[in-house]
This record gives structure tokens, sequence and C-alpha cells, in this order.
């Protein structure tokens, strides 16, 4: 099985703000996830859209890949360092500023042949995140009818 890899080093933002972009990305295709971040306004996406582009450049050129046969095994968003600064406050004291950064890091694979075959017969594929069920309505949310009229 063959892996492709990508890093973007000293990202200058949070990877608390990046994870939230990451969320649901395992298992989708590099070329749709890459398209679906161009219209999104947030820096995060920017930075994962250009790491992705990156990947699959990296599987295109050194390995002679098909961009529409990979998928994203993994995609982490870990800390980096985080630059210290101080903002000066009244009576002498000093307020600490932490500018935090990011190291991104994404994995791209060959797509299974399952996946290929589920794809092209259009069976949905699993959601890589489970949702929680709803909550069951009980006799305290339920309002009661109206007589009046």
């Amino acid at each position: 099985m063959v892996k492709v890899k990508a890093h973007l080093r000293f990202a200058r933002i949070s990877p608390k703000k990046v994870r939230l972009a990451l969320k649901g990305l395992r298992g989708r295709s590099p070329v749709e996830v890459a398209e679906e971040f161009k219209f999104m306004p947030q820096k995060a996406a920017f930075l994962v859209r250009k790491l992705i582009n990156s990947a699959v450049s990296n599987a295109r050129n050194n390995l002679g890949l098909n961009p529409e046969g990979l998928v994203i095994k993994e995609i982490t968003a870990d800390s980096g360092t985080t630059y210290k600064r101080h903002w000066l406050r009244s009576r002498g004291q000093v307020d600490l500023i932490r500018k935090r950064t990011s190291h991104l890091s994404v994995v791209l694979g060959e797509r299974t042949k399952q996946a290929v075959e589920k794809k092209n017969r259009g069976e949905k594929q699993p959601a890589a995140v489970k949702t929680k069920p709803r909550r069951k309505a009980t006799s305290k949310n339920k309002e009661a009818p109206s007589t009046k009229h």
C-alpha cells in the first residue's frame, strides 16, 4: 500500500482552530476536499487546502499516482512552538501573550477496491464521524394541546 505524506510546520494559527476544519475529512477524496475548502473564509481552510494540494502533487510527481484514486488516510494538527510576547499593563505589571503555532500533516493512500465498487454502484460509504442519537421527547418537553380557539 502506497502512502504519500505532506507536512506544514510552524503555521501561525492555533491548533484548536485548525482541528475544527479537520473534522470529518478522513476517508474522503483530497480533490473534493480541496474544492470544498476553496470557498471557506477561514484561515485554517486555506492552510489545509494548501497542505492537501501539496500531498496530491507529491503523489502525482514523485510516484505517478492518479489524484482521483487517492483518499485521506490520516490528517492531524499538532501544537508547535509558542511565541511569548509581553503586553505592558498599569502599575508596572505585564501580561503574557501566547502566539501559538501548529504542525499540520496529512497522509494519503490509495482507495480500496471495495470503496471504489461501492462508489460505482452508488452505495453510500459509512460516515467517518458517528453522531449521537436525538433525545426522545418527554412529558416535560411536550406542550399540552390548547383547547381555546
